[in-house]
């Protein structure tokens, strides 16, 4: 089980940065939108299903694109029996080797709820010919749940808020009083009921 969340974390984490894809943005999960985070509507914009046990969908406000929006909210569902922990925990596995390697840029935060539910906001960016092209402030939200055929689930319901090129430094400017309001909202926003089909629960 561990494998398979380590490999569907890998596919969340590639997924922040997804532009242009051919893939529908038909509702797979029960939550057609559209969506409110703060005083902004977002609207279902792409959908995917990775792997058998994961499925994503991303919303954006109206008339934003994949490859160019400012806010989006995604919901990433994982079927799985693997903690709220062990999927933060991987996630900062993740964000410690980008840091590492290759984004000066990264740093996070973590808190947990007295019910279980763990939230993880932390920045990324894309570096080109040393130049920051792409900063990218992040909250995820980390709940267990079941599914109305009893399978144990992940949620992660997560929000983005993007700047680019000459921008980048009045975001990161104003993100330093805006972040405890992004995470204050997160914190008072319901997650979505979803509902998907029957399908076998992956092997251990």
């Amino acid at each position: 089980m561990i494998r398979n969340l380590q490999a569907t974390i890998c596919l969340v984490i590639g997924l922040i940065f997804v532009s242009s894809f051919a893939w529908a943005s038909s509702d797979r999960i029960g939550v057609a939108g559209p969506l409110t985070f703060g005083k902004t509507a977002f609207e279902l914009a792409w959908s995917n299903q990775p792997s058998y046990q994961y499925y994503v969908q991303k919303y954006l406000p109206k008339g934003e694109t994949l490859e160019d929006f400012s806010q989006q909210l995604a919901i990433h569902l994982v079927i799985t029996n693997a903690k709220p922990e062990a999927a933060v925990q991987e996630q900062i596995r993740y964000l410690d080797e980008r840091q590492d390697s290759f984004d000066p840029v990264v740093n996070y935060a973590v808190s947990k709820s007295p019910d279980g539910e763990y939230m993880l906001d932390f920045l990324v960016s894309e570096i080109e010919d040393d130049c920051l092209t792409l900063v990218e402030f992040n909250i995820y939200r980390y709940k267990q749940i079941r599914l109305s055929n009893n399978q144990p689930a992940l949620i992660i319901y997560t929000y983005s808020a993007r700047s680019y090129d000459d921008q980048i430094i009045p975001f990161l400017e104003s993100l330093v009083s805006e972040r405890v309001g992004y995470l204050n909202q997160m914190i008072l926003s319901e997650i979505p009921s979803v509902e998907i089909g029957i399908y076998p629960f992956p092997n251990e």
